[in-house]
């Protein structure tokens, strides 16, 4: 490089929270994901610790993923919004944020009715017919089924993304009232735990905590740790004493798993934070272990929304031990994810979605 070259080179700074990181804390949150699916378990109520329930225990902690997915969706938008001017329309950008995610996921969606459909199977099954079962396809292509009263929908798993879908669109309001000052971040932060709070009160173990009430904190959480730079300080905590921190994000990880066992589902946002400091203490610095877990993030999003297409269709086919099931079952799926961004290029799918971004 010449000197007039190295003069005009953007300096290198190693002390932020980078993309590499984030999508290693995204291949552990789908890991949890399929852990907790792929094993009999109840994220919500209490489990005794016992040599003989810690499959049950691990596979319950799994919910994590849903914490972990939440809290970097906060983190990464809020980025996404400090990179634009101070007077970027908030409307234009919530926009094409929404218009991201909601085509990213009617790809997949159509993608399942395909297969659905291609197998002999009828749609009227899941959403009846006539004008309301058109509205429900619509509504559920949409990844909206629980907004509003619940519908039908070919797929549980997919209430994350109406849930994603409403904290983008409150997302402005979070963003200013975190960003004012830590008084009213804190503020907000508490409001946004209250529901948490209510069901641990009331032993709510029944109730249905797959819904957007209940995780608007973890993303709050992510765009505060952004507005205020929390990560970031974290790596250049790191960079600077990495035993010490290693050894604190690991000890993290261990007590918060155990609060979590015992408080469950309200502790999630924070163990879902311990993990993340263990990405930034330990996990961005094993080499093979790094790198699966970056491929993995990168494909996590298309992995979530196909893998419970995949997972019936394992259901009669014999295996020896569930382990080796949930690995083809990862193996499998991660795959389809791979298949699916390789027919986004030939359909030149993502250069039609850009089309309907506003500049």
């Amino acid at each position: 490089m010449s000197l007039s070259q190295q003069r005009c080179a953007k300096p290198q700074n190693d002390d932020i929270f980078s993309k590499q990181m984030t999508q290693i804390a995204k291949g552990i949150a789908i890991l949890a994901m399929f852990f907790h699916h792929m094993y009999k378990n109840n994220p919500c109520v209490p489990i005794p610790i016992a040599p003989e329930n810690m499959l049950e225990i691990f596979a319950a902690a799994g919910k994590v993923c849903v914490c972990l997915f939440m809290i970097l969706s906060g983190y990464g938008i809020t980025k996404s919004r400090q990179n634009k001017p101070d007077n970027y329309s908030n409307a234009k950008f919530v926009y094409n944020h929404i218009i991201n995610l909601l085509f990213s996921f009617m790809f997949v969606f159509l993608f399942t009715v395909f297969i659905y459909v291609s197998s002999g199977e009828s749609l009227t099954e899941v959403y009846g017919g006539g004008a309301m079962g058109v509205f429900y396809f619509i509504k559920d292509m949409l990844g909206l089924e629980r907004l509003g009263p619940e519908t039908p929908s070919l797929c549980i798993a997919w209430w994350f993304m109406e849930a994603v879908f409403l904290c983008y669109l409150l997302f402005p309001l979070f963003y200013k009232i975190i960003g004012h000052n830590k008084y009213t971040a804190a503020v907000c932060l508490f409001v946004c735990y209250i529901p948490w709070i209510v069901y641990q009160i009331c032993q709510g173990w029944d109730w249905k905590s797959d819904r957007e009430i209940f995780y608007f904190f973890a993303f709050a959480v992510g765009v505060f740790c952004a507005r205020y730079n929390i990560f970031d300080k974290a790596v250049a905590f790191s960079n600077r004493h990495k035993l010490p921190f290693a050894l604190l994000s690991f000890a993290g990880v261990i007590v918060f798993f155990f609060v979590r066992v015992k408080l469950r589902l309200i502790a999630d946002p924070f163990f879902a934070l311990s993990v993340i400091f263990a990405v930034i203490g330990i996990f961005r610095f094993i080499p093979v272990v790094k790198d699966i877990l970056v491929n993995l993030g990168d494909n996590s999003s298309n992995m979530y929304m196909s893998h419970m297409m995949i997972k019936p269709l394992l259901a009669g086919i014999p295996f020896i031990g569930n382990s080796f099931k949930t690995l083809c079952f990862l193996l499998i799926c991660w795959g389809l994810a791979m298949l699916l961004d390789k027919l986004k290029e030939l359909l030149h799918y993502n250069n039609l979605v850009k089309r309907l971004l506003i500049k």
